[in-house]
């Protein structure tokens, strides 16, 4: 199992020398390469100057010895003999310098005749000095100077296999080379997609746990496999995950708790409300009824802010869609029905589509839906305005369009209008204030059903478009 690193930084580095490294031993390989083959220059140099340099001084040498044979046999003068003798032996050193040097088997036995033709020469002369002697010797020196020849040629020769030979170690080098490049180079990206996967893999992590608690997904635990340092900040993240789980659930809980206390009280006030306005408990003067109707109307947005807290919470447990077959218009029809005495109030009138909308969803969640968007309509159009709902079909989806005469929604503002709580800078109509989640549990409640809730372009208000794929329509 590899060890884990004790930081981010050192994971980089670590990765820096894992990637440098193949290109390293390509670098070290071809430097060892480089100085074989300068090595191999040098010794082929060396070798090749003093083989002809060798050459050359035996050549001088015989014909030095040449000379003196002459001179002795004319002369038969003893200091000649020796000076041949100091020749011979220059020449016997010389040539076993060539022999150590020499490669071929054939050079050697050239070397050897030629040695062993001089000392025979030295020989006779060393033991029977005098002019026939010399005569003889004078005449073997005709083979002598061939040999000679025949041994310049062979260094010449030499020289040759030894360039041929560095040229062979170059191209083998070349070779070596380019295969080493070959392997250097898949192996290095390699590497380099392992190490940045291997650094990658820790960020994306983090980035999808933060995403995740930013989303509001508490449920999935969260774990960080890299770095130490990276790891730590896992393990932080997971308990702020557990925190914040815990906060949610405490909010689920007391936002039950709280909706349902208060729907108990308010079950009186409606029922007074309406004894006192169906004049159960005798007539009631002008005042009097106007009481009555403002706690009414208050009364009822109670219930209303009552039943959204319900709706947002039972959304935020998770929607669970009960599907059945309805009629788009009729639902529709029933909804603009419920805030028809709203409208009232505010001289409003409704366009209803008449098209045909045969639709399969979980009805109380369409209508949950319709209901917070035609309350939007109603509490921000103004007076003696209008407010158009139709049904059209567009390419592949049907489409349902809430359009009101208000003041629409700010630019800056679109993007956040179906978050939660969020309360817009435009001011609505009336003295009641919005909770601001009604557009964000209708904008679930349609997401629930793979569907869309968009907000189109501010033409004369504001227009909510419910865009339904037709697919999910008919399943």
């Amino acid at each position: 199992m590899w060890p884990r690193p004790r930081s981010l930084v050192h994971l980089l580095l670590a990765s820096f020398v894992l990637v440098t490294l193949p290109l390293l031993t390509a670098v070290y390989q071809a430097d060892q390469s480089m100085q074989q083959l300068v090595g191999q220059s040098r010794h082929m140099v060396t070798a090749g100057i003093e083989a002809a340099r060798l050459s050359q001084d035996v050549k001088e040498i015989l014909v030095d010895m040449e000379r003196r044979a002459r001179q002795f046999q004319v002369l038969e003068n003893p200091q000649i003999l020796a000076l041949y003798r100091g020749d011979h032996e220059r020449v016997s050193h010389k040539l076993t310098r060539l022999h150590q040097s020499t490669e071929t088997t054939e050079d050697r036995a050239t070397l050897e005749q030629l040695q062993s033709q001089l000392n025979a020469n030295w020989t006779l002369l060393q033991e029977q000095p005098g002019a026939e002697q010399a005569a003889r010797v004078v005449t073997g020196f005709h083979n002598i100077h061939q040999q000679a020849r025949a041994l310049n040629m062979a260094a010449a020769n030499q020289i040759d296999r030894e360039l041929s030979s560095l040229q062979q170690a170059v191209e083998h080098s070349q070779q070596q080379l380019f295969v080493h490049a070959s392997l250097m180079g898949p192996i290095t990206l390699l590497l380099i997609v392992i190490t940045t996967f291997l650094i990658n893999r820790p960020i994306g992590q983090l980035d999808q746990a933060i995403r995740g608690l930013g989303g509001g997904c508490f449920k999935q635990p969260i774990a960080v496999d890299g770095p130490r340092d990276l790891a730590f900040l896992g393990e932080r993240l997971e308990w702020l995950r557990e925190r914040l789980n815990q906060l949610e659930q405490q909010k689920t809980q007391f936002l039950r708790h709280i909706s349902h206390e208060l729907k108990t009280p308010l079950a009186g006030m409606r029922e007074g409300t309406e004894l006192l306005g169906d004049r159960i408990i005798g007539p009631l003067t002008p005042q009097q009824d106007n009481v009555v109707k403002i706690l009414d109307t208050n009364s009822r947005y109670l219930q209303k802010l009552i039943e959204n807290l319900l709706d947002y919470n039972h959304i935020q447990t998770g929607v669970e869609l009960n599907p059945e077959p309805f009629e788009m218009v009729e639902l529709v029809a029933e909804v603009v029905a419920h805030y028809r005495l709203s409208a009232t109030r505010k001289n409003l009138r409704f366009q209803l589509p008449d098209e045909e909308w045969h639709l399969v969803a979980d009805r109380a969640k369409v209508r949950t839906a319709l209901d917070n968007l035609v309350s939007n309509a109603v509490n921000f159009s103004p007076q003696n305005g209008w407010i158009r709902i139709q049904i059209r079909v567009a390419s592949d989806h049907q489409v349902l369009d809430i359009r009101d005469q208000g003041p629409g929604v700010p630019e800056g503002e679109r993007t956040q209008i179906f978050e939660p709580f969020f309360q817009g800078s435009t001011p609505r109509q009336g003295h009641l204030k919005g909770s601001g989640i009604g557009l964000s549990i209708a904008h679930e409640c349609i997401a629930a059903h793979g569907a869309r809730l968009t907000l189109g372009d501010n033409c004369d208000g504001a227009c909510f478009r419910i865009e339904w794929p037709m697919a999910k329509a008919a399943s």
